[in-house]
């Protein structure tokens, strides 16, 4: 145990690294009150708001095979986060992450770092793509043992369509970091989201 804990330590601070070292990339982006794709002045979310996400009613977060087999499902997940950079002409919004609860799951499931994520605005619209910044870990336990996945820094995890609420469609690939053969290398986790708080949300040029 102490073993993988120091395993994943280390990766999230590579995945930590990895995203402050991209942070002059970032796009023109904020998270705005009203829906004015070419920018919201004074109507923008500051620092230190937080945004409450939970899981859509009658649906089914999946981990799964990259062939399609089921490997865990999830009901009634809920995230919370903060707002670290409002964004700008020249950033993008960050978010770091307070809390990730699976809700009731298949499979015992366990949140081990809880990561941050950033949005991109996406042009012409009051949307926006969602890339993890720094790095989410969680356990999957099975039979025959515990899988540890994880998402790093600079994936793509879905996107964000503006509204009142304002939803997150989630579906990307996890890698593994721990687990024995019954624990595929690659896995695809996809989920739909309600940003329950703030509302509403949406995605501006800076």
């Amino acid at each position: 145990m102490k073993y993988l804990k120091m395993l994943c330590l280390a990766a999230v601070a590579a995945a930590t690294l990895t995203a402050l070292v991209g942070v002059g990339t970032a796009s023109a982006t904020v998270l705005c009150k009203t829906n004015l794709t070419s920018g919201c002045a004074s109507e923008d979310y500051p620092v230190g708001t937080e945004i409450h996400i939970t899981q859509e009613p009658e649906t089914t977060a999946v981990l799964e095979t990259t062939s399609g087999t089921v490997l865990n499902t999830c009901t009634g997940g809920t995230t919370k986060g903060t707002i670290a950079n409002t964004g700008g002409n020249s950033s993008t919004v960050s978010v770091t992450l307070t809390s990730l609860s699976w809700g009731t799951c298949t499979r015992t499931t366990h949140t081990i770092t809880i990561g941050a994520f950033e949005f991109h605005h996406i042009a012409g619209s009051d949307n926006g793509t969602v890339t993890s910044i720094a790095a989410k870990t969680w356990t999957v336990d099975t039979i025959f043992g515990s899988c540890i996945y994880m998402d790093g820094a600079a994936v793509d995890m879905g996107t964000y369509a503006g509204g009142n609420p304002g939803t997150f469609n989630i579906n990307y690939v996890v890698s593994k970091e721990v687990g024995g053969f019954a624990c595929p290398s690659d896995a695809v986790f996809k989920a739909s989201f309600v940003a329950t708080s703030p509302t509403p949300m949406f995605v501006s040029a800076g």
